[in-house]
């Protein structure tokens, strides 16, 4: 939200000292000086014009009180804290007190200068929290009482004068106060609109980019990482096209709504363009950056699944500072990694520079450095890993099982590198399958059951890109069994590709030889005996009995 037009303290006692912008200060002893400098000016003119008698030493005295406060306001703009304010009102009552007193010094009536309580009485209730202003009512009209008994000691009419000018000074606090309420509302209405896009709800390009200054102050304050997003539509123009700008708009709209709901509370979600929309995610690093990536695309896919043209998203990321260190840089480098993802395909996410450590070369593998797919993928793959039920390195063990397993199946180093790639990322499909489930102690239930078996066909769809289309198979079966009680097809037999086969074996034996959310790990003796007592039925034999003998020749590194 923007900062308020009208500067209003804390109401609460325990943090009235809450700091307020210079610009409210000057603009309050602005006033302030203003007002004093009033006071001054009407006790001159009081003693300039006829008047009857009264303490002209004492009016004189008061008048030099006014500019006494208008030289504090003067020099002390910059340098007062936010208590003197209240402060300076309640010594402002003083002087019009004493004046008061002063002028009616000859048993007149005052020559009505309590009227500038009124000033008073406007000036606390527009800028001060309500119930410092009733606090300096309730001063103001001590002062008076007194000043009356003071000065009229033995009138009748002492009683009603007190109470009619208090009645009045407070219906008037009481709409200045209301007005300055509804002047917050409409400028705050008005903030809103020019920092909300009309047609989603979200923020537009001036409110995002408000943002990512306040992320960049903070994030060079903590030394915290923020993740940038940009997203573009893809074949959006085809909707335009056939159904008209309506359908267009329902389609945006629709799109801001997933964006929001995939995203924390924290994060700032944006429509920057016409079909592009950015997201700010604070204190996140590259991975889960990832993750989410992974997750909008998969919620838009589902939200979008009824649509006659296949909408999806391209979407480029950079993280601060490695991608730039300015809002400026970050701007660049977002604009060139969705550039990336666009030239690789609709619904490809862009990197503006991958950091993933693992390099995968063999037949149609690419280097991460130069396929900011696969850097996506594999970086996906650690932080799902970390937030699993088994151990933090699960994908790579698995990766080295099915590796060792394939050498001693005689495939080439190729084709070893191939299957190596899969079994790292046989597990991407888990991002649709909620935590609860992945971590819970006890059985799933049925419902939870057929969740957790989608996660094969959301890896293979997710993996449906030309860098993946081999090992996008072997990651759809490998939960496929030979007698045909696997999933996600209930295929059997030489039906599952041999790599799905080898992942298989090589993921049994890693969640068996590491600790489970529900249950501890078993130890490798009773791993190996229980994919023997599976070969034939729930594993292959030939890959029970190749992994078991190259975890005999390979036993240090399993």
């Amino acid at each position: 939200m923007g900062s308020r037009l009208v500067p209003h303290l804390s109401s609460d006692p325990a943090t009235h000292g809450e700091v307020v912008s210079s610009r409210d200060r000057v603009l309050m002893a602005r006033i302030a000086l203003r007002l004093f400098l009033g006071g001054a000016a009407i006790i001159l003119a009081v003693l300039a014009l006829p008047h009857g008698r009264v303490n002209t030493l004492g009016l004189l005295g008061i008048c030099a009180g006014c500019l006494l406060g208008a030289l504090i306001m003067r020099v002390g703009t910059h340098r007062l804290p936010n208590w003197s304010f209240d402060a300076i009102a309640a010594y402002s009552a003083v002087l019009v007190t004493g004046a008061r007193l002063f002028a009616s010094a000859g048993g007149g009536s005052g020559t009505g200068i309590q009227a500038l309580y009124v000033w008073i009485v406007l000036f606390v209730f527009y800028f001060l929290p309500r119930s410092h202003a009733l606090v300096q009512l309730a001063w103001i009209g001590a002062l008076y009482a007194a000043a009356l008994a003071v000065s009229h000691p033995t009138s009748s009419d002492t009683i009603t004068l007190w109470t009619v000018t208090m009645v009045g000074l407070l219906l008037a606090g009481l709409v200045i106060a209301r007005m300055r309420d509804r002047t917050d509302d409409l400028v705050e209405r008005l903030n809103r609109a020019a920092r909300t896009d009309a047609l989603t709800g979200l923020l537009n390009r001036r409110a995002f980019d408000e943002h990512l200054e306040q992320e960049l102050a903070r994030a060079r304050r903590t030394q915290r990482p923020f993740v940038i997003l940009l997203g573009d539509l893809d074949r959006f123009k085809e909707i335009n096209d056939r159904y008209g700008h309506p359908a267009g708009d329902a389609t945006l709209t629709l799109v801001g709504q997933v964006l929001r709901g995939a995203t924390r509370t924290v994060d700032t979600v944006a429509r920057v363009g016409g079909d592009e929309f950015a997201l700010l995610l604070p204190e996140s690093q590259e991975e889960q950056g990832w993750v989410l990536v992974e997750r909008l695309r998969r919620f838009l896919a589902d939200a979008l699944a009824d649509h006659d043209v296949a909408v999806g998203l391209s979407i480029g990321l950079v993280v601060y500072p490695r991608d730039g260190e300015t809002a400026e840089a970050l701007r660049v480098s977002v604009d060139k990694a969705l550039y990336a993802a666009k030239q690789a395909g609709a619904e490809r996410p862009g990197s503006h520079e991958p950091a993933a450590p693992e390099t995968v070369r063999a037949s149609g593998a690419i280097a991460p450095a130069e396929s900011p797919e696969l850097a996506a993928m594999l970086a996906l793959v650690r932080s799902l890993d970390a937030r699993g039920v088994g151990s933090a390195d699960h994908s790579r063990r698995v990766a080295h099982l099915a590796g060792i397993a394939a050498r001693e199946l005689g495939f080439s180093p190729a084709q070893v590198e191939r299957i190596e790639l899969a079994a790292s990322l046989h597990d991407i499909g888990t991002i649709a399958v909620p935590e609860a489930i992945l971590r819970k102690r006890g059985p799933l239930t049925p419902e939870e059951l057929t969740e957790m078996r989608r996660h094969p066909q959301i890896g293979a769809e997710i993996l449906r890109a030309a860098p993946f289309g081999d090992i996008r198979d072997w990651v759809l079966y490998h939960h496929e069994q030979p007698d045909q009680g696997g999933y996600p097809s209930g295929l059997g037999g030489s039906a599952i590709p041999f790599e799905a086969r080898i992942l298989a074996v090589a993921e049994a034996y890693e969640a068996m030889t590491n600790d489970r959310s529900y249950r501890p790990a078993l130890g490798t003796r009773a791993a190996r005996t229980e994919l023997r007592r599976g070969a034939g039925t729930q594993f292959d034999g030939d890959v029970v009995d190749a992994l078991l003998t190259a975890i005999e020749h390979d036993s240090p590194a399993v």
